[in-house]
């Protein structure tokens, strides 16, 4: 038995699932759950918690976040059924007199400022309201706007009316800052514009020096150049649509989506965004409700989240996350949510859940959607006012689980003599073995050995791979550079 000198377990950043799990390279992590990396420092997401008070009715399907002129945040909420809005203490519901309820499963909201002004259209009644924050009463059409599928509000201050007047290929806009004027004319700015595409036209969102427009098939630019045509629009991205009305988000002068088989982001054009998890997700993403995709950009922690349905949820139930940061990475989470919204507006990013629950996160140590809690300067508090105590909360595993290792090609049995911890407090993880002789074998696990100190253990196998798990009840931790006593079993 040959002894093979102690070794470092190095994981470079990010999770790389292309391919066979036999296929991931040596030093790379294939899954894990609500973990983070940050250089060379592993560390776990935080949980979720009470945010704005009330519940939404309906199925949740657009979120938006902005402030009044007065500084003050509000959010909107879009479901199939109704429309909502919140000052940051009471859920008002602003439902146009008149709208009927779309389908559950299909139908969408798209929601933009016009100044303080709410700007929403639903596509299954296919009309553009508005709504003033701290005016009361409910959202109303606004006077002379088209029948639409979409909204979105220009850098310069024009609703774009995307899909307007039954054409899914036409783009409307009144008279700048007089939004009820849409019948265009020498004397004014409204104009119609039809796109040449063969897609139809989805989404819009503001970039630096215009607003990008996408269909399914290609995105367009919008660009101001006044009178008397008020807005070029080209081309700028072939076969690059977007899978879904909110299935983008922009940072900077980026914006980032989800195509129908790949990730793109535009920096003054269109390229696809090279992803380690690609096969995984498009392999496994419920092609009938894709359009429910939905993107988020966390900037605290440098992600943009493509929340999408897996397998046979028929709602968004994981997130391929990618870090802009470098090193740039991509991470992968299961987390249910239906919408949300940025930190920016409030202090705090608020998700959504099927059940209409719009929960603050990013904080706290909880990952249970059954156990809601409201923070106050002593701790924090379950729904009832009684108090939250860790050790008896529902966990969800946060964990990393490598690729396979092995040496010898794969040809000799390995074995781990000894691993020895990396961890800012020893014994907050615990440490798992799936070992198999062949890639089409079943695993056979080992575990859980406690990551206090030291582990003494002898796993033989041909093939290895190490799983990190947080142990039950720790809240915050840090984990390091593992290293591995390793030796090649010659006997076997």
């Amino acid at each position: 038995m040959g002894a093979i000198e102690p070794i470092k377990l190095e994981f470079a950043p990010g999770l790389v699932r292309q391919g066979t799990l036999y296929q991931c390279p040596a030093g790379r992590f294939y899954d894990g759950n609500l973990m983070r990396f940050d250089g060379e420092v592993r560390k776990p997401m935080k949980g979720w918690a009470t945010g704005l008070a009330g519940t939404l009715t309906g199925n949740p399907r657009c979120a938006f976040a902005w402030k009044d002129n007065d500084g003050l945040p509000f959010a909107a909420f879009g479901t199939h059924s109704a429309l909502f809005a919140h000052d940051g203490s009471t859920l008002d519901d602003i439902t146009p007199s008149g709208f009927v309820a779309g389908d559950a499963n299909a139908s969408q909201w798209t929601i933009d400022n016009f100044g303080e002004l709410l700007v929403a259209c639903n596509d299954a009644n296919e009309a553009i309201y508005e709504w003033q924050p701290g005016g009361g009463g409910d959202a109303t059409v606004i006077t002379n706007s088209p029948d639409a599928l979409s909204v979105v509000v220009t850098p310069e201050r024009f609703p774009f009316a995307l899909g307007a007047d039954g054409d899914p290929r036409r783009v409307a806009f009144p008279d700048g800052e007089n939004r009820t004027v849409w019948t265009p004319s020498t004397t004014n700015r409204a104009r119609e514009i039809l796109l040449q595409t063969p897609g139809v036209l989805m989404c819009g969102a503001r970039v630096s020096g215009g607003t990008l427009i996408w269909t399914t098939h290609d995105i367009h630019f919008a660009r101001y150049i006044g009178l008397p045509d008020v807005y070029q629009i080209k081309p700028v991205g072939n076969q690059c649509g977007i899978v879904g009305k909110h299935a983008y988000a922009t940072v900077d002068q980026l914006a980032y989506w989800m195509g129908e088989n790949n990730f793109w982001v535009w920096a003054g054009y269109a390229e696809p965004l090279p992803c380690e998890i690609s096969d995984d997700i498009f392999k496994n993403i419920n092609q009938t409700h894709r359009h429910k995709v939905w993107c988020e950009h966390r900037s605290a922690e440098g992600e943009i989240w493509f929340n999408y349905p897996r397998g046979d949820a028929t709602e968004c139930s994981h997130a391929a996350i990618y870090c802009y940061r470098a090193p740039q990475h991509w991470n992968h989470v299961e987390l249910a949510r239906n919408c949300g919204f940025e930190a920016g507006a409030f202090s705090w990013p608020v998700r959504v859940t099927s059940a209409g629950a719009m929960l603050k996160h990013e904080t706290g140590w909880n990952y249970s959607d059954d156990v809601l809690l409201l923070e106050n300067g002593d701790g924090w508090l379950l729904e009832d006012g009684s108090p939250w105590q860790l050790e008896s909360a529902v966990q969800t595993t946060r964990n990393l689980i490598s690729g396979p290792f092995e040496i010898s090609n794969g040809g000799g049995l390995l074995l781990i003599d000894e691993i020895i911890p990396d961890e800012l407090t020893q014994g907050d993880c615990e440490v798992y073995f799936h070992v198999s002789e062949y890639p089409t074998d079943g695993e056979t696990t080992f575990g859980p050995f406690t990551a206090g100190d030291r582990i003494p253990i002898e796993v033989p196998a041909r093939k290895i791979r190490m799983e990190i798990r947080a142990a039950a009840g720790v809240e915050d931790f840090r984990i390091g550079t593992y290293r591995a006593v390793v030796k090649e079993w010659s006997a076997y």
